[in-house]
């Protein structure tokens, strides 16, 4: 994609691709947004020319202190519809001992690392 406006948004790049980042919040919620001075219908942010749409999802879990990320890429340049692969993946979230512990680990491979090459 070219430096343009879409949607009234100018196009970003993110991870190797360049596109138009929207709040899904936005496109769902709402019928119509207003986008620089006029409305535009939420439902034509996708259309046929869309090729790739990637969704990210953050949940957090204070109880168990963990945070996750969820992205659905859903490939729409098929003949045969859409492609969809979905990740997920989860972060533990380290403090006092395990922290400690963790850091002593990294500083030992680090050490070992520096070993290996002289």
């Amino acid at each position: 994609l070219q430096e343009s406006m879409f949607f009234g948004k100018r196009s970003q790049a993110f991870n190797g691709m360049t596109g138009y980042a929207e709040f899904l919040y936005a496109l769902t919620e709402n019928t119509f947004l207003s986008r620089e001075g006029s409305f535009v219908q939420s439902e034509q942010f996708l259309d046929r020319l869309s090729q790739k749409v990637l969704v990210y999802f953050a949940f957090f879990s204070p109880e168990y202190g963990t945070i996750s990320l969820m992205e659905v890429d859903a490939d729409l340049s098929g003949i045969r519809g859409a492609e969809v692969a979905v990740t997920l993946q989860h972060y533990s979230i380290l403090e006092g001992e395990m922290l400690i512990f963790y850091i002593g680990i990294q500083v030992l491979n680090g050490l070992t690392i520096i070993f290996l090459i002289v």
